[in-house]
């Protein structure tokens, strides 16, 4: 069965590779990025990793749920509005968006809205902060690069480098009101200080399409300039493992 897993495993491999040949020569970040996601074979697999990371909802696990949302009690309290302020400006409504864990480590995503039902007017105006939170201890820290995250949609848990657990990979805009920039990101976890950052990407080569934050996405750039070519992420190669 291993065995047959490792075929599997190679010959999607190799047909990621002539993939990137064929599309995308030259873009290291990506062919770095599908290649990491195209080996299901090893990545989170709940015998592999004693301890695995695991999303939990307030049906599968009430009693953590619970006593997570006590603990963020300061962060989910409804902002105030000031005299003249605009509404949209203030978050009347702050919860539990997602929350994983790995031991005693727990990712916490808290939503905020400037109302819990949203309306065409302000559907587009809700974002996202992740903190790291101690279950033990029941210290919280916010994750730095990850407090305004706006319209962030899930991807999956994906291997990205040789830790065995795995990424927590999303997309997100950059932000609401402007010409916003979509960047792919990851939450990478840290097992000697067990917390949670943001991936940096190219080593932390300052270069503005692998930037601190995370990967830009299929952007048209037009800079007024006479730019001959650019890269920016194209796309992720599906490993088909449940993820999210």
């Amino acid at each position: 069965m291993n065995a047959i897993r490792t075929r599997s495993c190679w010959t999607r491999l190799l047909q990621c590779l002539r993939l990137v040949e064929q599309t995308v020569r030259g873009s290291y970040a990506l062919c770095f990025l599908m290649f990491a996601i195209a080996l299901p074979a090893f990545a989170h697999s709940e015998t592999d990793v004693p301890h695995s990371f695991r999303w939990i909802h307030p049906a599968s696990d009430p009693q953590l749920w619970n006593a997570i949302e006590v603990a963020f009690h300061d962060e989910l309290v409804p902002d105030q509005a000031n005299h003249g302020e605009n509404p949209l400006d203030v978050y009347r409504y702050k919860y539990l968006r997602r929350i994983g864990v790995i031991d005693h480590s727990a990712l916490v995503f808290v939503g905020h809205r400037p109302a819990k039902e949203l309306t065409k007017e302000n559907e587009w105006d809700e974002y996202y902060s992740a903190f790291n939170f101690d279950t033990v201890t029941r210290q919280k820290t916010r994750i730095e690069r990850a407090e305004w995250l706006w319209t962030i949609k899930f991807r999956r848990l994906a291997t990205l480098g040789p830790s065995r657990v795995p990424d927590v990979t999303f997309t997100y805009l950059s932000c609401t009101e402007c010409e916003p920039e979509l960047l792919f990101a990851a939450l990478q976890f840290d097992p000697e200080k067990s917390v949670w950052h943001i991936r940096s990407w190219e080593h932390g080569k300052d270069i503005w399409w692998a930037t601190k934050d995370g990967l830009v996405v299929e952007l048209d750039l037009d800079n007024g300039e006479d730019t001959i070519s650019f890269d920016c992420a194209y796309g992720i190669l599906d490993s088909r493992r449940t993820g999210f």
